[in-house]
């Protein structure tokens, strides 16, 4: 069934972007989760994609009580906590995307059936009777949904303290059923890093990449989009964060005066609550600002696309961002690179299910590597040109984030030298 919820984007006169929670039965915003917002997130000083993403986790939340018919607002206004039974069922949706939270909720029985214990259905044993394929989110993510649904429903706990008497044994009861709730919730939060590294994002592999450039190119038979511009502006997208290894945001902030065609670089900059981007999701880019140079090969590439498709899109005019959507020319949306990758995923039946924008920057960091390898780059020396190129601090240790699938290579290669070596004294 559809979201039950929705998030809905706000422009402030300012430039300032603020999401807020909506009701889709009747288009009202929801009034704790706003209050929330604007009083302890908004207020600290946190960004709009920040906002963001403790709202989704706060819909999660909302769109599990309304799976099992239970009203968030009334029942801690009645100061009745969520249960044990209740945490353990909320922490069990928690690992699911959003999408097949709401598949599940169309699909679930009535609750008055058999199976419903304290009015939370066992969502566990109803998918195993019906073997139906499960949409998972990684450990880290569910961490971080759970962080934040923890620290809403205890600020919501905090709201009812007032009501009660100080003095009184109510108050300190609730008090304990307060924090019990949170140790609940905390005990149960995932570990963010295992030992076990199966599953954890890498890049491609080369023949992968290989496969991937194929499928894009705009005279490939295979490649997955109808009109030539939708082609060459989505091969030009995937090359440039292949190739610069730029994130998605960043892309998508590009402005035509950001490139220099005359020394071969691209000005990679932050500008938040920009008043000159239309988009009221505004992109975002999270590194520091920078300067990439690129080779001569991308630059045609990229003047082609000017000339060639932005120039001729109605509407593209009206805005300097490099990338446009081609219906009406606004700029190319979030979103919309979302679906370039839902569809080469959907589409391309061997490219992998992972297949996202970020695997590109993850891709771009196992061939630095590779380079760095060949040119005899010392560790220290090739951390300090990664982190610049793509825009973290010296000492903020990302690179090892984006190093697994070549760290990993590089040891397998030194243990099977080794291994023949011990072999041969066999």
């Amino acid at each position: 069934m559809p979201s039950p919820f929705y998030i809905k984007w706000l422009r402030f006169d300012d430039g300032e972007r603020f999401p807020i929670l909506i009701k889709k039965a009747d288009g009202k915003p929801l009034f704790l989760p706003t209050v929330y917002t604007i009083a302890i997130q908004r207020s600290s000083g946190k960004s709009s994609a920040t906002l963001a993403a403790n709202l989704r986790a706060i819909m999660h939340l909302y769109t599990w009580a309304y799976a099992n018919t239970i009203n968030i607002d009334v029942r801690f206004s009645d100061q009745d906590l969520l249960g044990i039974v209740e945490i353990e069922s909320l922490v069990s949706v928690a690992g699911l995307t959003y999408g097949q939270l709401c598949k599940d909720i169309e699909n679930f029985p009535e609750l008055s059936k058999p199976g419903v214990t304290n009015g939370i259905y066992p969502i566990e044993k109803y998918r195993k009777s019906v073997h139906t394929q499960i949409c998972t989110v990684d450990n880290k993510t569910k961490l971080i949904r759970l962080l934040y649904i923890r620290d809403y429903l205890d600020w919501l706990a905090q709201q009812q303290m007032p009501k009660i008497s100080p003095q009184s044994k109510a108050h300190s009861l609730f008090k304990t059923s307060r924090l019990q709730m949170r140790e609940a919730i905390q005990a149960r939060l995932p570990a963010s890093k295992g030992r076990n590294l199966k599953g954890s994002r890498e890049g491609l592999d080369p023949d992968i990449q290989k496969r991937l450039m194929d499928v894009i190119r705009p005279d490939s038979p295979e490649n997955p989009w109808r009109y030539p511009e939708v082609r060459v502006r989505n091969r030009l997208f995937i090359l440039m964060m292949l190739v610069l290894g730029a994130r998605k945001g960043e892309l998508l902030l590009t402005r035509i005066k950001d490139i220099n065609f005359q020394s071969n670089e691209l000005l990679i900059r932050r500008v938040p609550d920009d008043l000159d981007d239309p988009r009221s999701y505004e992109p975002n880019a999270k590194t520091r600002d920078r300067i990439l140079p690129f080779e001569d090969d991308l630059a045609a590439l990229i003047e082609d696309y000017i000339l060639n498709v932005r120039n001729k899109t109605p509407g593209a005019g009206r805005h300097e961002f490099l990338f446009t959507a081609t219906g009406t020319g606004q700029p190319l949306s979030l979103a919309g690179i979302t679906k370039v990758f839902r569809t080469l995923r959907n589409k391309i039946s061997d490219l992998p299910d992972n297949l996202t924008s970020h695997v590109l920057r993850h891709t771009w960091n196992d061939r630095f590597s590779e380079i760095m390898e060949q040119n005899n780059v010392s560790e220290a020396e090739e951390k300090k040109l990664r982190s610049y190129l793509m825009g973290w601090s010296e000492f903020s240790g990302m690179a090892a984030t984006y190093t697994k699938r070549y760290v990993r290579k590089k040891a397998n290669e030194a243990s099977l030298e080794l291994q023949k070596k011990l072999m041969k004294k066999e």
